[in-house]
């Protein structure tokens, strides 16, 4: 019998010299071969979001294949609400039609994983244009260095505004279409990388 492991990583092999301003870690899926492996043809991994059906979740996985990263900003953003608790699982796909379906994993909150990587800050309106962000500088951190991200009115993706000591503890943004409704948040710097990675979240069999 085979197991299906899914884990949260920060950094991983992949990755660790990617310039794709990815700081929010992946979803590490990991599963052995069920035992009629021999027709195996392809694998997906299915997602389940609350009490939703099951739904695939990006490209057919080559049969050779074991391993796959979920990038965690992809999955944050097709969320309507990132409060939903999420369930995944693999599925195995034989060349006679036949499917193998991995046990599910627990429940995971991934809005709850990344808010363990960043700090939100309090956020005061200065202008129509302008926000005043502070925040407090907590000693059990282990980052010195955050990235400034904003996310402006119709914006999927977050966007970087600017490096900050932590202890700075306060920062001005200008220029915003409308400061209002922008969303704001520091994340730890590539230069100044947390290390926090590897919780197994479940693991279970083929069925």
């Amino acid at each position: 019998m085979a197991s299906f492991t899914v884990r949260y990583e920060e950094l991983t092999s992949s990755n660790k010299n990617s310039n794709d301003q990815d700081y929010l870690g992946h979803l590490v899926c990991e599963w052995g071969s069920p035992s009629s492996s021999s027709a195996l043809n392809y694998y997906t991994i299915e997602r389940q979001l609350g009490d939703k059906e099951w739904l695939p979740i990006g490209e057919k996985i080559n049969k050779s294949h074991n391993q796959i990263e979920l990038d965690i900003s992809s999955l944050l953003s097709n969320d309507n609400n990132e409060n939903v608790p999420s369930r995944f699982r693999v599925k195995a796909y034989l060349n006679n039609g036949k499917t193998f379906t991995s046990e599910p994993t627990d429940e995971m909150n991934i809005a709850l994983i990344t808010e363990q990587r960043f700090i939100k800050p309090d956020v005061e309106i200065l202008s129509a244009n302008s926000v005043q962000l502070t925040w407090t500088d907590d000693e059990n951190r282990k980052a010195t260095i955050y990235e400034i991200e904003k996310k402006e009115p119709k914006e999927i993706e977050w966007k970087k505004v600017r490096k900050v000591l932590r202890t700075q503890g306060s920062a001005r943004i200008d220029d915003l279409i409308d400061a209002q409704q922008s969303q704001f948040r520091l994340v730890p710097s590539t230069s100044d990388k947390l290390t926090k990675s590897g919780e197994t979240y479940s693991m279970n069999s083929f069925v």
